[in-house]
């Protein structure tokens, strides 16, 4: 029998290790985390909270479920850090209003009660098509921006064998004949990106080009001397 060619022998070696860094992927997900019996000081949150002066209206029950659904937190290593990425949040269509945009997959999840807190938002997207999405509106006296102190709590467990065996494995996707492959099968998506990078168009452009066009439909096209005329 006719012995197999050296690259499907490394294409399935290669997936065989691919198989297995999934392998280890969940191992060590399941391995979770451990309390730490200090906390440690890291960063801050910027986030939005409730106030006392909730217990004032009727439905504070709606407005805490959907403050739950709705709460934004942001986190920065400083309070400048995380006041530049709330801000970043905001020209994502990620926050309005100080509360966090949700989808109309979520919204429609919600109780009736909850989902009459919310309201509408609209919004163009980077390629130019209208999308929709909700925003919480309570009455500002119930809710304030407010600077947190966060910690760390937890630390993830480390299991050292599976650590050292993914590194081995890993290695073998650095190897001449190996790497090619890799980039080829399980690497493609970057070049994919690379290859359709979006560029960005102002608004309206789509429909003024298509209006243009339009009005040279009357016309047709005669060539002359490898120059293009356009004859009424």
């Amino acid at each position: 029998m006719k012995p197999a060619h050296i690259k499907e022998q490394r294409e399935k070696h290669l997936r065989q290790v691919e198989k297995r860094l999934r392998e280890i992927w969940e191992l060590q997900r399941e391995l979770g985390y451990k309390k730490l019996k200090t906390p440690i000081r890291h960063g801050w949150f910027k986030e939005v909270v409730l106030t006392s002066k909730i217990e004032r209206y009727r439905n504070y029950e709606h407005i805490i479920a959907a403050f739950k659904r709705a709460k934004a937190q942001i986190w920065g290593a400083d309070k400048g850090k995380a006041d530049a990425k709330w801000y970043k949040g905001v020209e994502r269509h990620e926050i309005y209003g100080s509360f966090k945009l949700i989808s109309r997959k979520a919204y429609n999840k919600l109780p009736v009660g909850v989902q009459k807190l919310f309201r509408v938002y609209v919004y163009i997207n980077r390629l130019g098509k209208r999308r929709y999405k909700y925003y919480l509106q309570i009455p500002k006296e119930c809710y304030r921006v407010k600077f947190t102190r966060a910690y760390v709590t937890h630390s993830k467990i480390i299991d050292p064998l599976l650590e050292s065996e993914e590194a081995l494995l890993k290695a073998i996707r650095e190897k001449a004949g190996y790497y090619n492959l890799y980039a080829k099968e399980w690497n493609s998506w970057k070049r994919g990106m690379k290859k359709h990078e979006y560029i960005p168009r102002k608004r309206g452009e789509r429909r003024r080009t298509n209006a243009l066009l339009n009005q040279l439909n009357g016309f047709s096209v005669a060539v002359q001397k490898d120059e293009l005329l356009w004859q009424n």
